[in-house]
């Protein structure tokens, strides 16, 4: 994910975290951020290009003009531009226009650029080859776009995102890219009929998510030689078996499987780096044993696993002993299995969603639990007395309740509650913070309203 550093713009990075929720990245994959966070992950304005980094001040005084650096735009506000010499991130969008305005094209400055809903462009426009400079670069539902040929002029780029473009069918250009870290091809179901070969002609990828993309596809064999990936998205129904291929990448410490309704999942057996696996909208009554042999993994987010009941063998979670982030939401449980009592270094639990859930039991044996989702269960009347059971606990979200016995808990800091409350029961430092909620947190949302 590329990264504006604000408090000193000329700092572009990649967040080298791994996968959103799991994610403010993690890596930024998975089911809520396919709309938001896989197109260019900017820190971008969206009503109006006058907005600087100091919220407080005059958005339209002359003096504040040259701290701007990340803006939305349609083309009436392109000539707007001009004022703005220090951009380094623009989003375009324009339906109506097949050509982008010279004002983008002479932003030397610029760094990031995508170009989203342009469905009057039928192939990449010519004043791309003014910007060698950009590093990150998206196409976002252009429809009509059949040629990307001018990639190649853009030998800068680190990240590449073609969202939803459904007439592309070439896609070579890709392969002169050798600096590229990161590649999202998603939303390409219907004209990406196999992964392009010019992937194992890119030495620095590290990134790749093909979210609804490659339904259909069999052969997976380019990921034989790019040993060096570290993050995979595969949101698709990936067949009878999650990819034998996939035991190549030895380096891969993120994986998203989401909506894979495989029954053979045996490749994760040898995929030991692994340290954080997604997986959501899965149609098992019963969870894979191949997952205890993830022995590295130290964050799982399973959701939506509607057909998961108490009955399930959940023997395969007590292998996981490093985990340290877990969501199990939406599931039909009434109970959290016992095998949880054994991740001792466990410091985030949501079981967000399980309408059932009556029975949290389990969670006492946790010890380092930092943070606790509960929203949207029915086990509201256990939920204080095993907040003050848990002494490491600093954030808890939950819909209601009276806090007043968590008053002199020592070391709650947040609870979640929908919006602002002042409870005379809470001491100072254990005051009712009521942020939105980021569903699971550290290493995907901390830090991240």
């Amino acid at each position: 994910m590329l990264v504006i550093d604000f408090a000193d713009p000329t700092v572009i990075s990649f967040d080298p975290r791994p996968l959103r929720d799991v994610a403010p990245s993690p890596y930024p994959f998975g089911y809520e951020t396919a709309l938001e966070e896989l197109t260019l992950p900017m820190l971008i304005n969206s009503t109006a290009i006058t907005r600087v980094s100091d919220p407080a001040g005059d958005h339209t005084a002359h003096e504040h003009a040259e701290r701007v650096y990340s803006v939305r735009i349609d083309k009436s506000e392109a000539k707007e531009l001009r004022r703005f010499p220090n951009l380094r991130a623009v989003e375009y969008t324009e339906k109506k226009s097949a050509v982008l305005p010279a004002e983008v094209a002479a932003l030397g400055a610029l760094r990031c650029l995508e170009l989203e809903g342009v469905n009057r462009f039928k192939k990449l426009p010519k004043a791309l080859a003014k910007l060698p400079q950009l590093e990150a670069f998206g196409l976002t539902n252009a429809h009509n776009v059949r040629e990307i040929g001018l990639l190649r002029e853009l030998t800068e780029l680190r990240y590449l995102s073609l969202y939803n473009t459904i007439k592309l069918e070439d896609y070579s250009p890709i392969g002169a890219l050798a600096k590229l870290e990161e590649l999202r091809l998603d939303a390409l179901v219907y004209s990406l009929r196999t992964i392009p070969r010019e992937l194992a002609e890119l030495p620095a990828l590290r990134r790749l998510s093909l979210a609804s993309t490659v339904a259909d596809i069999t052969d997976l064999s380019v990921f034989e030689a790019l040993p060096q990936l570290e993050v995979l998205n595969l949101e698709w129904r990936c067949g009878a078996a999650v990819p034998p291929a996939l035991a190549h990448l030895r380096r891969l410490t993120a994986l998203d499987l989401s909506a894979c309704e495989a029954e053979d999942f045996s490749v994760l057996s040898s995929m030991g780096a692994l340290e954080l696996l997604a997986w959501r909208h899965g149609e098992r009554a019963a969870l894979p044993a191949e997952l205890g042999a993830l022995s590295g993994l130290r964050h799982l987010r399973l959701q939506f696993h509607k057909r998961l009941r108490d009955d399930a063998d959940f023997s395969w979670l007590a292998e996981l002993r490093g985990l340290e982030t877990l969501a199990i939401e939406h599931c039909g449980l009434t109970r959290l299995p016992r095998e949880l009592g054994a991740l001792e270094r466990l410091r985030e639990l949501s079981v967000n969603g399980c309408s059932a859930l009556t029975d949290l039991s389990a969670i006492r044996e946790l010890p380092r639990l930092e943070y606790l989702s509960v929203e949207g269960t029915a086990a509201l009347d256990q939920t204080v007395a095993l907040a003050r059971a848990l002494p490491s606990l600093r954030f808890l979200a939950y819909p209601r309740g009276d806090f007043g016995a968590l008053a002199d808990h020592p070391t709650l800091e947040l609870v979640h509650y929908g919006s602002w409350v002042e409870d005379a029961d809470l001491d100072a430092r254990a005051r009712v913070a009521f942020e939105h909620h980021r569903s699971l947190g550290a290493g995907w949302r901390r830090g991240r309203a």
